[in-house]
């Protein structure tokens, strides 16, 4: 997805990726026709040599794209909403796509999208056959672990870090406000950690999408990954639409969607290279903390964002228990758990 936004799509001639067929009995059943990769077919692997890597990745996710859209109009069943799973649901383009495109009224994306989400579906399951009714809480992506005052002090003390005592949320609010708008990219440990594969405002990293410089200081400094990767907006849900084109809450960084004309300049970090941001919002039920601290960068600031990605480095799991996260410190200029 990332590296899509640099590619021409309409310059790559190969053959397409997935076909659309009937599985015999009316539906439509996608299929893929890439066993070229899984084969090493050493012609059309030759021939995707001949491509900048970038025109492939844009070439393959409109392929992807316009595949899903096909498969979902040529569905005989009409309904009103969609309801996504599966790892190609995080797929933000997409997502965005199919609402573009209007055949849903909206479109619902499970954040534990893969395989990791069949527990819950299964217990959404089993509470529906039982009792009639699947309830949720406010923030479904929020189903991890919290960890103990207990715990947080004897992550520091195995750390050698020297905690940090602070009588009120406030005062971490407005410090940490304070440091983010004065440069710092700060790691944030709060909380249940999230289900699924993004982070979301328990278990990130937060920087000021001010900078023009931030993701590449994060991307090559910090993460020590590809300089294309984009990094993401957490924003205040009622300012979202002022931003971003975009018409709906999005808590969980599963749509992207396009940065208002006369904005993008402000917020450079989280822009992507096609104008593009995957966005996230947030209200104070979801996360009542990070909602604060938002509130309190915008007084500072004037922007009701920060840039959030997950607290990690390339190759590594985001971070779970205090000592997770204590094991990063010597990277980023100050935690708050």
């Amino acid at each position: 997805m990332g590296l899509a936004a640099y590619g021409i799509w309409r310059s790559v001639n190969l053959p397409a990726p997935f076909t659309l067929d009937d599985d015999g009995i009316g539906l439509p059943q996608l299929s893929s026709t890439h066993r070229w990769v899984q084969l090493r077919d050493p012609l059309l692997l030759k021939q995707m040599n001949e491509y900048p890597v970038e025109d492939i990745a844009a070439w393959f996710q409109r392929c992807f794209e316009d595949a899903i859209v096909g498969f979902l109009r040529a569905w005989p069943f009409k309904e009103k909403y969609l309801c996504l799973a599966g790892g190609c649901a995080l797929n933000v383009l997409t997502n965005r796509r199919i609402l573009d495109e209007k055949l849903f009224d909206d479109v619902f994306v499970f954040p534990g999208a893969s395989d990791c989400g069949l527990c819950v579906g299964a217990a959404a399951y089993a509470s529906w056959k039982l009792t009639g009714k699947a309830e949720f809480p406010t923030n479904v992506a929020a189903l991890g672990l919290s960890y103990s005052q207990e715990q947080v002090d004897a992550a520091f003390n195995t750390s050698g870090l020297r905690p940090r005592v602070y009588e009120s949320d406030e005062i971490v609010v407005n410090m940490t406000a304070d440091r983010i708008a004065g440069g710092a990219v700060v790691g944030w440990h709060e909380g249940p950690s999230e289900f699924g594969p993004r982070a979301l405002g328990f278990r990130s990293m937060l920087a000021d999408a001010r900078r023009a410089d931030i993701r590449d200081h994060i991307n090559f400094k910090i993460k020590s990954r590809e300089w294309w990767r984009p990094l993401a907006p957490i924003v205040l849900e009622e300012r979202a639409s002022e931003w971003f084109e975009i018409d709906r809450p999005s808590p969980y960084m599963l749509l992207a969607a396009r940065v208002r004309p006369g904005y993008a300049e402000r917020v450079p970090g989280i822009v992507h290279h096609d104008g593009s941001s995957r966005v996230q919002t947030v209200n104070e039920s979801q996360n009542p903390l990070m909602y604060r601290l938002l509130r309190a960068f915008e007084q500072r600031t004037g922007v009701p964002m920060l840039l959030n990605t997950s607290f990690n480095t390339d190759g590594e799991p985001i971070v779970e228990t205090p000592e997770d996260a204590s094991a990063r410190s010597g990277v980023h200029r100050w935690i708050r758990w």
